[in-house]
């Protein structure tokens, strides 16, 4: 889609440069997935991660009322990845970034971003579930960073001894 927000996780971000909150969003995601998929699969899976944090009964029933309606009216096939996978897919990432906008109250961008996955219609219906989703994410300090960070760039290019850091500037030489 050429009117894409910017992203702020590069393709196939490995899942270890993600901290906490980020880790425990994706694998709601992808369990709730994989139970929408497959009835026989264990649905409830997303639900016990919810109760684990404490998250409140208005963040369960949002998560669960916004993938619905994303599922319901996708614009397109979303990339999700199965619970194993050890990269983000395209919409894992844009999960995580449309939270991280609302927990930072950018509701005009988690808005555009919506509407990569959805007719607008839908993305204003969707936008009040993803709210209180993000604010009972934020009350259990489940906040999600401001990507990219310093940490996921310098463990990046550490792994290809690529890193150069002087003050307050960072450099990475890529090869």
């Amino acid at each position: 889609m050429s009117n894409s927000p910017c992203r702020s996780y590069p393709e196939n971000t490995p899942v270890t440069e993600l901290r906490t909150a980020e880790l425990f969003a994706v694998m709601a995601l992808r369990f709730w997935a994989a139970g929408y998929r497959d009835p026989t699969d264990d649905f409830s899976q997303w639900q016990r991660g919810f109760a684990a944090a404490e998250i409140s009964d208005d963040g369960v029933i949002a998560f669960n009322a916004l993938f619905l309606v994303v599922a319901s009216a996708a614009r397109r096939p979303l990339d999700l990845r199965c619970s194993k996978c050890q990269s983000l897919g395209e919409d894992d990432a844009w999960f995580l970034q449309l939270l991280g906008l609302l927990q930072r109250d950018c509701v005009t961008g988690a808005e555009l971003l919506l509407m990569v996955w959805l007719p607008p219609a839908a993305a204003r219906t969707a936008l009040p579930f993803v709210i209180v989703l993000a604010g009972a994410m934020a009350d259990r300090d489940l906040k999600i960073p401001r990507r990219p960070d310093e940490e996921a760039l310098r463990h990046r290019f550490e792994m290809h001894d690529a890193w150069a850091h002087h003050a307050e500037a960072s450099l990475a030489l890529v090869h």
